[in-house]
């Protein structure tokens, strides 16, 4: 085999690997973003002021009962992200969404604002931090008018007594009407 012929060979061999690579990336690309609809709304959104980003799409979010509307407009901003699943949760009632949210406290506070639309003690289960799950049974006690959910707010959580007060005061709001 002559010179020539070889380098023709390598030639041949990095075109190959170099379109080989072209196509891998343009199918991650297309996986990464797969479900990624800019359409007439989300642009729109999307030209407003950074405030208003977040409520915008998480109406649309809403609107459509799709919680990825929130995950693949904000894909690179984790921040705007749960914002607009916070949004979308307290919108819907989808408790299940806030496990989309990676930051602990955000999480917590997520599954108790889902508390408005689904009044769900095995949500309160999910939240990590005392303070938040006794919140979230004095909030359902409230809503469904429920005294014994009173019974699981924990009174240690804290040293001003705050958790105290919140456990005496949870019977008198259920029971009102």
């Amino acid at each position: 085999m002559n010179k020539r012929g070889l380098w023709g060979y390598i030639l041949i061999g990095i075109g190959v690997l170099v379109l080989i690579g072209a196509i891998i990336f343009i199918v991650i690309i297309s996986f990464l973003f797969s479900g990624l609809r800019f359409d007439k709304e989300i642009k729109f959104c999307m030209k407003m002021s950074s405030n208003y980003q977040v409520r915008c799409v998480s109406s649309i979010a809403i609107e459509r009962n799709d919680v990825g509307v929130c995950t693949k407009t904000f894909i690179l901003n984790s921040l705007y992200k749960s914002d607009c699943i916070m949004s979308y949760v307290k919108g819907t009632g989808d408790a299940e969404s806030c496990n989309l949210i990676s930051n602990e406290l955000i999480v917590d506070n997520c599954f108790l604002n889902s508390i408005s639309k689904n009044p769900d003690p095995l949500i309160c289960e999910k939240i990590s931090e005392t303070f938040y799950r006794n919140d979230c049974y004095y909030d359902i006690a409230e809503k469904t008018k429920n005294q014994q959910y009173c019974n699981y707010i924990n009174e240690d959580c804290d040293k001003d007594k705050r958790c105290t007060w919140l456990k005496g005061t949870c019977v008198s709001v259920a029971l009102k009407k």
